[in-house]
């Protein structure tokens, strides 16, 4: 099924709905179809986002009952869903949303107002407000992949009971990316994956202040003629960058020479293959340097193992 405008025309001109037409024999008319954006103000339950092959599609139905059949759109969403009504994106999505005003309000729901699922690998961009009136739930949980991308884009995700900081959800192993120039806007943050706000992108709370438990990057040249390389997973991170706690940046491992950046305080232990601890340390905030002997190690990092290669 699509949302579709059909067009006529004849000879390459738009025919108006009531318009006289006139045919001679030099006629030619067309037919074409504009695929149109999902209005969520049309919209009177919940709604599935989903990619089948190239095609948006959505379904309105009960996030916990079978959909309906699935409606396509061109990837733009818009204006406001019945209030007290979630959106789930799953995990066949891919690509880009584009959001025009767009707004989500679950009120006392008990359950996210949008839900991105594992498995899905999203850019947001525009102007997408998101809200829930229940003081434990979050209004946006990520389990997916989400970029906030494109100039001016803003995000918002807030907790409107005024004693709840339950803005975002980051599950364990998945990421948001803020890009440059991006606005994130948020009650609270709580993550267990990778949160990164790029150079020029601004993460803040409601009332404008630099959201807690966030770290600004700062990558220092070693002085040894190596490139230092920073990431988070695979986020190539830079100095002026910012990560949410518990994000861990990429352990490196240059020649001879085990190199961590932590965002915060933690402790790194290295352990042989065997299970031996081969060296324990307790680290501030910034960079560290481990020297080895060739070999494979364990590299544990707070709750994170890695598995290293010194050659």
């Amino acid at each position: 099924m699509r949302a579709c405008t059909t067009i006529l025309k004849n000879n390459g001109q738009t025919i108006t709905s009531g318009e006289k037409l006139t045919l001679s024999a030099d006629a030619d008319i067309t037919v074409e179809t504009e695929v149109q954006p999902l209005d969520l103000s049309q919209r009177s339950n919940d709604v599935t986002i989903s990619k089948d092959g190239d095609d948006w599609k959505y379904t309105e139905a009960a996030i916990t009952k079978t959909a309906t059949a699935a409606t396509s759109f061109n990837g733009t969403i818009k204006n406001t869903l019945a209030d007290g009504k979630r959106m789930l994106i799953d995990n066949t999505a891919q690509g880009v949303l584009i959001y025009e005003s767009a707004k989500i309000n679950s009120t006392s729901t008990a359950a996210p107002a949008l839900t991105i699922e594992n498995g899905a690998n999203v850019s947001f961009s525009g102007s997408l407000e998101v809200k829930t009136g229940n003081a434990d739930q979050y209004a946006i949980r990520n389990n997916g992949i989400l970029t906030i991308t494109g100039a001016s884009t803003t995000i918002t995700s807030t907790n409107t009971n005024g004693s709840s900081d339950k803005g975002i959800q980051v599950g364990d192993g998945v990421v948001i990316v803020s890009e440059t120039s991006t606005t994130l806007i948020t009650s609270g943050l709580s993550n267990e994956g990778t949160v990164v706000a790029k150079e020029g992108a601004e993460a803040k709370t409601e009332g404008g202040q630099d959201l807690q438990n966030t770290y600004l990057v700062t990558v220092v040249d070693p002085g040894n003629g190596n490139i230092f390389t920073v990431k988070a997973g695979n986020i190539e991170i830079k100095s002026n960058d910012k990560v949410a706690d518990k994000t861990i940046l990429t352990v490196q491992a240059i020649g001879s020479t085990l190199h961590v950046y932590f965002p915060k305080a933690e402790t790194i232990s290295v352990y042989t293959l065997s299970g031996l601890l081969y060296e324990q340390q307790d680290v501030s905030a910034g960079s560290v340097q481990i020297h080895l002997s060739k070999g494979m190690y364990l590299v544990k990092i707070g709750e994170k193992t890695y598995k290293i290669v010194i050659r």
